[in-house]
């Protein structure tokens, strides 16, 4: 969790990256220290993981002879 020192620290961190490098690298500055961002990183392992097995999921039952399917 992010307290208000860390916040207005990030915040001036991310302004003066604006000023200096542009909006973007400011942004990216920015999402380093958001705690949803860095949560839904974490996360994107697993959610690749999901997908893949869905994936193979639907290709096994589009394998499968029609008779099988219900």
């Amino acid at each position: 969790m992010i307290d208000n020192a860390d916040w207005i620290k990030s915040s001036i961190k991310s302004e003066i990256f604006v000023d200096a490098f542009g909006q973007d690298e400011g942004l990216k500055v920015r999402a380093e220290s958001d705690p949803q961002v860095v949560k839904g990183l974490e996360l994107l392992p697993q959610a690749k993981a999901l997908a893949d097995n869905a994936k193979k999921i639907v290709a096994e039952h589009n394998a499968a002879p029609a008779f099988n399917r219900q």
